[in-house]
């Protein structure tokens, strides 16, 4: 019996040393994070989410429920997955994202949640904001060189009246408001 014992430790040592270690797969930095919230500007493209094993490739899928898009793994080595939008997310939406991912030895099924926001990032908002205010400076200094330039052409040639003068001068002023309302119109898109 003691000689089976030994017989029996020597096999199972030597078949540990044979297989390898199990392979196993992690999942870490989802992008968008999982369980952000307002956080994510609609018009975001891609979840992305780095996969890890030690055993030598990967196969699975990354699918998001809410739009049915699907990124297929196959034979992959570590590094980086991103699954791509097809149209544009909505406002306000909870999206849930599954990686399901195997190796040789290991199977992984996680899944991410995010919630997109109002509109976009408020960083976003606030650099719209200010390409709208240096569009509109630019549109007031260029209305108030030409008024400058016609009225002193206009004082200069003296053959018209004041009141040719201040015609002039609301129409170049209705310019302006029309200027502004366009330029207002055009920096929201």
């Amino acid at each position: 019996m003691r000689k089976c014992v030994v017989i029996l430790g020597i096999f199972i040592t030597l078949l540990m040393m044979t297989v390898p270690a199990l392979a196993t797969v992690t999942q870490t930095s989802p992008s968008p994070a999982d369980n952000a919230t307002g956080l994510v500007p609609r018009d975001t493209t891609t979840f992305s989410v780095s996969l890890a094993t030690n055993g030598t490739h990967m196969n699975g899928t990354i699918t998001c429920v809410n739009t049915g898009d699907v990124k297929t793994i196959s034979s992959q080595l570590n590094g980086t997955q991103t699954l791509t939008f097809a149209n544009p997310l909505a406002i306000q939406t909870t999206y849930q994202v599954w990686a399901n991912v195997s190796d040789d030895w290991s199977w992984t099924n996680t899944s991410y949640n995010f919630t997109t926001g109002n509109a976009q990032l408020l960083s976003d908002n606030s650099n719209n904001l200010i390409t709208i205010i240096i569009v509109e400076l630019v549109i007031v200094f260029i209305a108030l060189a030409l008024i400058y330039y016609t009225v002193n052409n206009f004082m200069q040639s003296k053959k018209k009246g004041i009141k040719e003068m201040m015609e002039l001068i609301k129409v170049l002023f209705i310019g302006l408001i029309i200027l502004t309302i366009v330029a207002l119109i055009v920096s929201t898109f």
